[in-house]
């Protein structure tokens, strides 16, 4: 037996022994470690893995341990809580039982104050076993283990690293929420959510070597997340706003790490090409040429309106492209539409007109120029580059 191996069991046969004295039943010996065998209740995906800090559980959980407390004194079904973990292949850690004979206020009421810290220990004792991270497939196991009527809770960063939802693929990350839930659902690859309540907690915060995520981001992604959930059929989706900076777990499998676009990429000087997609600072509302934050945008182009003021024989040349959907107009549409937008722009910054060309280029060019809509690179397509050329 490795080391590795002997330090896990140790941590599973001391959790045994804390898990009796707080109201909890081991669904087996309780001299051996957790069983596996998912029990109704309340099931977590945790992400105790590389690149995702320890697993925090979320306030929101304490009410949702209370309340089955409450709801399987004198039952004799067993009802409790499953852990499963998040990595490249989910497996269930650990499962356990709340005692149903806990008939007075006092006993009841410590495994209350015990529930909540005894499941924190479960979920950072059970660490990753497998490389890379499926969460799509950890929620879905979540949620057969939780059954209807159960609570469903995702404890991790949200960056899966696996096929169909692999966010190291280019532009999935920033991709719509709709268009991905759009097309997990075409793939048939939603999990059954249905009269589940889901509790989404850390989504979005990441631990070293992996690069960490803006505030916008952050945000996008539990949206994606939410909007997973809410398509799969969810009663309730609750997001918990909790941050955690905690470091990842150590000697744990690795993940590949996302990597996160420079959100305003501005590249000032002679034949430098700056290219902004629609999730940077000059991006547009849904087939507008409105910018979504127009003083965002405006302090952006205003450092190229700058630039050509002080380099009267440069040029500017803005391109636009959108997401391959409809028909490809090229120089001519929405893309055209949202170049002359910026070409406005930058005269309004002080940019003398006649230094500045604007034109559409119809459909992005990834992956390919003709290549069909898809949610990897609809965001990717769609955006405004601008060429600076010195004569």
């Amino acid at each position: 037996m490795t080391g590795a191996r002997r330090s896990l069991l140790a941590r599973l046969l001391t959790l045994a022994a804390v898990l009796a004295t707080a109201g909890f039943t081991v669904t087996g010996c309780s001299s051996k470690p957790c069983p596996t065998t998912p029990v109704p209740g309340i099931a977590i995906a945790v992400g105790n893995r590389a690149n995702s800090p320890m697993p925090v559980l979320p306030d929101e959980l304490r009410q949702q341990l209370d309340a089955l407390i409450d709801a399987i004194q004198g039952q004799e079904s067993a009802r409790g809580v499953t852990l499963i973990r998040i990595d490249g292949q989910p497996t269930v850690g650990c499962s356990v039982t709340f005692d149903s004979n806990l008939n007075n206020d006092i006993a009841r009421n410590k495994a209350k104050s015990d529930a909540f810290s005894t499941v924190s220990r479960m979920a950072r004792a059970l660490p990753a076993a497998k490389q890379e991270a499926d969460v799509l497939s950890a929620l879905a196991f979540a949620a057969r283990a939780a059954e209807p009527g159960g609570v469903v809770v995702l404890v991790d960063s949200g960056l899966q690293t696996t096929a169909p939802l692999n966010f190291t693929e280019p532009g999935l990350l920033d991709a719509d929420a709709g268009a991905i839930a759009d097309e997990l659902g075409k793939r048939n690859a939603l999990p059954d959510l249905s009269d589940r309540t889901v509790i989404l907690a850390g989504i979005g915060y990441t631990a070293a070597p992996q690069q960490p995520l803006d505030s916008g981001r952050i945000d996008h992604l539990a949206d994606i997340w939410s909007t997973i959930a809410t398509r799969a059929g969810a009663a309730q989706v609750i997001v918990s706003r909790q941050p955690n900076t905690d470091p990842a777990p150590v000697d744990v499998p690795a993940v590949s790490q996302v990597p996160v676009p420079a959100l305003d990429n501005i590249q000032l000087g002679c034949n430098s090409t700056s290219v902004f997609t629609n999730d940077s600072s000059v991006g547009f509302l849904a087939d507008s040429t409105t910018f979504r934050d127009p003083d965002k945008a405006d302090g952006v182009l205003a450092k190229f309106s700058d630039w050509l003021h002080a380099n009267p024989s440069a040029r500017a040349v803005v391109t636009g492209n959108v997401a391959h959907y409809g028909t490809d107009e090229g120089d001519g549409g929405l893309s055209r539409a949202r170049a002359e937008a910026v070409r406005d722009a930058l005269v309004a910054g002080g940019a003398p007109p006649a230094q500045i060309t604007a034109r559409g280029d119809g459909w992005g060019p990834l992956p390919t120029k003709d290549a069909p809509p898809g949610a990897a690179y609809d965001q990717l397509n769609r955006r405004v580059a601008i060429e600076l050329q010195c004569l």
